[in-house]
């Protein structure tokens, strides 16, 4: 049998052959039922592909730091590597080979990245290939990636040179988090919405905590003055001391790093002449570099590799400089940093670190996952973790994080909110943008096809915190009939009807709240809809299911998701337990 592969609309075939369309609904409706193999076969791949290079790349370290496993392709982050979703994809064409025994693939699409995996794939199956198209060569060159990188490094610079540093005596107790998400930064109070009460429930025991902040430009703090005057401000309070990871880098530090990262760039240049080879593995026949390509890159020779330089050595001086930690708390996201994170922890012989899962645990947020050996390595991995819900304590069991150190503590972030009892009518509609100003522009493009049928409503647009006024004024311009909103998550049901993107966890204030909404995920996108068994019921996959949700909305009562109780007891006991 021959398969053809169009990348959105199927032209007949004379041959008795199998069709499908890359952008289209079978192969997603595959991807989802075949889900659970697809996933193991990726996460399976990226391991080999990893370790095999860690193995064989000994010069790819820094400060006894593993660069290879703080790449953008060990992250496996789904919301950082759109692309993620075609590498999925492809294991799910492979699938189809070895079912109906493919002989012969076409393919009359007009994507470059698609028509070189799919090539590669029929090499390595020994298929037949054609390209039904011609198709320009895209060339990326490692030197514009490095480029990139020097530009991003001297930014930097810019943003973080000016942070201060605190010099109030250190405590023994450690949170680690970032400068953004604050209820109000007009207050000398640290509200920190990622935190909830634990703050000021710590106050009140008279508690002395560090916390250390990733300052991260946003909509509340625009500059490295705005945040140091903040910072002055939670300062004031003497049972806490605020300080910015980001200032404990010094001119020698990003000299250092500035070096390191010419050095590597030149051997990397060397060492990874054939870049395709770097994604051969056992676990599949399928090559990922054409999609992985800007990561590969970006992690190897361009900005994330200088990104990683700088974090590595900011935390070990910061480690080493604080008197010995008795905990040390963080929000685990499998970002580049964590591991360097705990790696210093280990090596300047602190206490118990814990990795506190802030949000969701959802089935393709691909971070989590590991092979089960991995969450035995001590070096790797928090001594014990925390989370907020018995579902996601569930699904955090399923990917293999061993049981004995699951523990069940409060929704922190989402503790305030309340259940709404009585829906507003108000005609007002709520959007909320998300983390990645790309995938906001894709919400409110396919938001945008409901306005003309909708035109007694009113659009308000909530930006997410660490969007810039920059992205802010461009989808002003854009979309002129929004009304720009700051608000945070307990306000959000002074609208009639709210709608999310694909990936965000308002969704879960959203329920949390017992709203009016729903979120929208757009045909070519990985589901990344929090928790499963809700999906069906909120989430539009069309302008015309999205109006039909807004008219006739769908409403569950009492549902119950996150550990909830006055005062935080169960975090900060189970932490005094520690």
């Amino acid at each position: 049998m021959n398969l053809h592969i169009f990348d959105n609309q199927i032209k007949s075939q004379n041959d008795k052959s199998l069709s499908i369309e890359w952008n289209g609904n079978k192969i997603n409706f595959l991807l989802e039922k075949k889900k659970k193999k697809i996933r193991s076969i990726y996460v399976n791949a990226i391991h080999e592909i990893v370790n095999n290079k860690s193995n064989n790349s000994n010069h790819f370290k820094f400060m006894d730091m593993n660069l290879m496993e703080m790449s953008l392709i060990n992250e496996k982050n789904p919301f950082k590597s759109v692309y993620i979703f075609d590498c999925l994809k492809i294991l799910v064409i492979e699938e189809i080979i070895k079912q109906k025994k493919i002989k012969k693939i076409f393919y009359h699409g007009k994507n470059f990245n698609i028509h070189k995996s799919l090539e590669l794939l029929s090499f390595n199956s020994n298929l037949n290939y054609f390209n039904k198209n011609f198709i320009l060569y895209k060339v990326k060159f490692k030197s514009v990636f490095f480029l990139k990188g020097l530009l991003f490094f001297f930014i930097q610079i810019l943003k973080n040179f000016r942070l201060t540093n605190n010099f109030k005596k250190y405590s023994n107790i450690t949170f680690f988090s970032y400068f953004v998400h604050f209820k109000s930064t007009k207050s000398q109070k640290f509200n920190s919405n990622l935190w909830g009460d634990v703050p000021q429930e710590l106050n009140y025991k008279k508690k002395i905590i560090n916390w250390f902040h990733f300052y991260v430009p946003s909509n509340q703090i625009k500059n490295a003055s705005g945040a140091n005057k903040v910072k002055k401000e939670f300062n004031v309070n003497k049972y806490e001391n605020h300080n910015f990871i980001n200032s404990y880098l010094t001119t020698k530090n990003y000299f250092l790093s500035l070096n390191a990262y010419l050095i590597l760039y030149l051997k990397n240049l060397l060492i990874f002449k054939k870049n395709r080879k770097f994604f051969n593995n056992k676990y599949s026949k399928s090559n990922f570099f054409y999609f992985l390509q800007k990561d590969f890159f970006s992690s190897l020779f361009g900005s994330t590799l200088i990104y990683n330089l700088m974090n590595i050595q900011a935390l070990d001086k910061l480690l080493k400089e604080i008197p010995k930690q008795k905990i040390g708390v963080y929000i685990i996201e499998n970002q580049s940093w964590e591991y360097a994170l705990i790696k210093f922890w280990r090596k300047y012989n602190h206490g118990k670190i814990i990795g506190y899962f802030n949000s969701s645990i959802r089935f393709w947020d691909l971070r989590y996952l590991k092979k089960k050996m991995e969450f035995k390595l001590h070096e790797k991995n928090p001594d014990q973790y925390f989370v907020n819900s018995k579902i996601f304590k569930n699904e955090a069991k399923k990917i293999g994080f061993p049981l004995k150190k699951l523990h069940l503590v409060e929704a922190l972030r989402y503790s305030k909110l309340r259940h709404t009892r009585k829906i507003k009518k108000n005609k007002k509609i709520l959007i909320l943008g998300d983390i990645l100003f790309e995938e906001t522009l894709n919400l409110l493009e396919f938001t945008n096809k409901t306005v003309p049928k909708l035109k007694t409503y009113q659009f308000y647009f909530k930006p997410h915190p660490t969007m810039t006024s920059k992205s802010i004024n461009i989808l002003k311009s854009k979309y002129s009939y929004l009304k720009i909103v700051n608000i945070s998550s307990e306000k959000f049901n002074n609208f009639e009807f709210v709608i999310c993107s694909n990936g965000t966890s308002a969704v879960l204030d959203c329920l949390a709240l017992g709203l009016n909404f729903c979120s929208v995920k757009p045909l070519n996108s990985l589901n990344l809809y929090p928790i499963e068994k809700y999906q069906k019921i909120f989430q539009a996959k069309s302008a015309e299911d999205l109006i039909k949700k807004i008219k006739k909305p769908s409403h569950l009562n009492n549902i119950k998701i996150f550990e909830k109780s006055k005062k935080s007891k169960k975090f900060l006991k189970t932490i005094n337990k520690l």
